[in-house]
C-alpha cells in the first residue's frame, strides 16, 4: 500500500510537523512496509524533517507550470504519482473553510477529484471545519464529504457545523487532535514534587503574532499583548516571592505571523533582571529525518516546567499530555474547543476580549496562582483528561484503519 499524506507540512511549524510525525508512526505501526510520501509546497524539506519523500506532484500550480512549458514528460510523471498511490490522506489542520477565499478549498477539491476518478480512497483525519459562506466552497466541500471514505474531525463543533450547514454525510464523525496519538508513548519527564520545593518558578511561554486579519490593528494587538504579559511576569514574581524563569516555547520561527521568537524577544527586551532560558531547539537544523529526536527534546523541555502559558494550540496539547498545568490564551475557536472538551475553561483567557479590557495580566495572575496551588485536584484532572484522550485517540485510529480496509 502507498499513501500520500497532505497538509501544511514542510514549513517548520513544530505543532504541524509533530502531527505529521505522529501520523507516519501510526501508518508504519498498522502497515509495516507501507509506502509514504508527503504532498507539500516545501517538498524538499520533508526528507530532512521526517525521512520520507516529499512531492509537489499533487499541486495544481505544478501542473499549470508544466502545461505552460509543454513539459509533457513531467505531466505524465505527475499523474503517475496519483495512479501509483492507494490513499490520499489529509492529516490535521483547519483546512475546510473559505476564510482566505476559494483557493485552498479548490486545491483540495482538485486533489480529491482526481483520486475519486482513479477509484482511490480519500481519508480526512483530525481536520477542522469552520464557517463557509461561498456557494462554490459549500458545493466543493459537499463533494469532498460524499466521496471520502472517512472524515474524522478533531472537535465536536466542526461536525455540528457541517450538519447544520451542509447536512449529514456517511463516514463523518469526531475524534481528537492527531497529536494525542503520542499519549501511549509519552511520559512525564519530571517528578510531581510540590512547586514550593523548587528555587524558581519555570514558566513556558508560547506566543504568536496575531494572524493576518483585515480590519484588525495587528501591531496594536501584539504590542498590547506584550505589555500586559510584561506586567503579569513582574507582578507574579512579587506575588509568589520566588524568582520567575521564562522558557520561550518557539513553535514557529519565521517572518510575519510565524515570528514567535520575535514576539517573545520583545517581551524580554522590556524586562530587566528577569531570566529568559531560550532552549537550543531549532527545527530548521533537522537532517535525515531528525524531527523525532527534536520533538522528544521539545517534550522533555516542556515536561520540566511548572506551568505553560500558551497561545499556540499545540503548546497546550503537549502540556496536557505531559500533565503540566497550563493556561490557554485563546485567539481561535480551536483553542476554545480544546479547553471546553477538557473542562479547563477556568484556565483560559480570551485574547481579543482581554486585550480590549486590559485584563490579561489580572486574569493570568489569578489563573497562575490557582494552577500552582492546584495540587492533587489539578493533577487528577489532567490525568483523567489523558485517560479520556487516549481512548478517543485509539477509537479514531481504529476508524482510520477501517477506512483503509474498506
Amino acid at each position: 500500500m502507498k499513501v500520500i499524506l497532505d497538509g501544511a507540512y514542510g514549513f517548520n511549524n513544530v505543532g504541524d510537523e509533530a502531527m505529521l510525525h505522529t501520523t507516519i508512526g501510526f501508518l508504519r505501526r498498522i502497515r509495516p512496509g507501507i509506502g509514504i510520501s508527503v504532498s507539500s509546497f516545501n517538498s524538499e524539506n520533508i526528507k530532512d524533517l521526517h525521512g520520507v519523500e516529499g512531492t509537489d506532484a499533487l499541486l495544481p500550480g505544478a501542473l499549470l507550470r508544466n502545461l505552460k512549458a509543454l513539459r509533457f514528460g513531467a505531466i505524465r510523471e505527475q499523474f503517475g504519482v496519483f495512479r501509483s498511490s492507494d490513499v490520499l490522506f489529509f492529516a490535521g489542520g483547519s483546512i475546510l473553510n473559505d476564510k482566505k477565499g476559494l483557493r485552498d478549498i479548490a486545491v483540495i477539491f482538485y486533489k480529491v477529484s482526481i483520486f475519486v476518478l482513479l477509484r482511490k480512497k480519500v481519508v480526512f483525519w483530525g481536520v477542522a471545519y469552520d464557517q463557509v459562506d461561498s456557494f462554490f466552497a459549500k458545493a466543493m466541500i459537499k463533494f469532498v464529504m460524499r466521496k471520502s471514505s472517512l472524515v474524522l474531525f478533531r472537535d465536536q463543533r466542526s461536525e455540528e457545523m457541517v450538519v447544520s450547514q451542509l447536512g449529514r454525510f456517511q463516514h463523518v464523525g469526531t475524534g481528537v487532535d492527531i497529536l494525542f496519538g503520542m499519549l501511549p508513548l509519552i511520559k512525564r519527564k519530571v517528578s510531581s514534587s510540590s512547586i514550593c520545593n523548587k528555587a524558581a518558578c519555570r514558566i513556558g511561554l508560547s506566543l504568536r503574532p496575531y494572524p493576518p486579519n483585515i480590519g484588525f490593528d495587528l501591531e496594536g494587538l501584539d504590542a498590547s499583548l506584550c505589555e500586559q504579559v510584561v506586567d503579569y511576569i513582574q507582578l507574579l514574581s512579587d506575588r509568589i516571592d520566588r524568582p520567575v524563569v521564562i522558557v520561550p516555547l518557539i513553535f514557529s520561527d519565521g517572518g510575519d505571523a510565524r515570528n514567535d521568537r520575535g514576539l517573545i524577544a520583545r517581551i524580554e527586551s522590556m524586562l530587566d533582571d528577569y531570566q529568559f532560558e531560550w532552549p537550543r531547539l531549532d527545527v530548521t537544523s533537522c537532517r535525515d529525518g531528525g524531527f523525532g529526536r527534536l520533538l522528544s527534546d521539545f517534550c522533555e523541555n516542556i515536561g520540566n516546567l511548572d506551568l505553560v502559558v500558551g497561545e499556540r494550540f499545540h503548546s497546550l496539547v503537549i502540556a496536557q499530555m505531559l500533565e503540566v498545568p497550563y493556561i490557554a490564551i485563546s485567539y481561535d475557536k480551536k483553542i476554545d474547543q480544546l479547553v471546553k472538551s477538557l473542562k479547563m475553561e477556568a484556565y483560559s483567557v480570551n485574547l481579543l476580549e482581554s486585550i480590549a479590557a486590559r485584563s490579561i495580566c489580572s486574569q493570568l495572575l489569578v489563573m497562575t496562582e490557582r494552577a500552582l496551588s492546584g495540587g492533587f485536584d489539578l493533577e487528577k484532572k489532567l490525568s483523567m483528561n489523558n485517560n479520556l484522550l487516549e481512548k478517543q485517540s485509539k477509537d479514531a485510529e481504529e476508524s482510520v484503519l477501517s477506512a483503509f480496509e474498506l
